[in-house]
């Protein structure tokens, strides 16, 4: 068949690629496999991308992506409002609001750390120094317990 001489890389925010925006990638001389950073989506969105390829026939069957769609994302901001409160002698309860920013993505899951030192670089072992996960979609607050002398 003939070289092909260059890729539409084509995105869109709905898998029937209703409305579509697209990008040719024409410098093929380094070789496959060829890249294309696409720019400007929205952070928490997800795309569908696809890729057809062109020779002097035209263009050929578009390939979808696989996975079929991502979201463009960061890690989140750290949660905010965290306060600190005496629950008993030998309890302390952590309270949290979301982040000011998920960063695109759905938060998951909440890592709870304690340490009696401010670096959390103590020697000590549980209950005086530790880490739960919490699931976020059923915790705003915890309670470390078991705290004593």
């Amino acid at each position: 068949g003939d070289a092909i001489t260059k890729y539409l890389v084509e995105w869109s925010t709905s898998m029937s690629f209703e409305t579509v925006q697209s990008i040719t990638v024409e410098y093929l001389e380094g070789g496959s496999p060829f890249f294309k950073i696409i720019s400007g989506l929205v952070m928490g969105q997800y795309y569908y991308v696809r890729v057809m390829a062109w020779n002097s026939q035209g263009y050929g069957i578009p390939q979808s992506s696989i996975p079929s769609s991502l979201n463009p994302h960061q890690l989140p901001n750290s949660p905010s409002t965290v306060k600190l409160a005496v629950t008993s002698d030998s309890m302390l309860t952590v309270q949290w609001e979301l982040p000011l920013s998920d960063g695109g993505d759905d938060i998951i899951t909440y890592r709870i750390e304690w340490d009696t030192s401010a670096t959390y670089s103590s020697t000590n072992a549980l209950p005086h120094k530790g880490f739960v996960d919490v699931e976020a979609s059923h915790h705003s607050s915890y309670t470390i317990s078991l705290l004593s002398d």
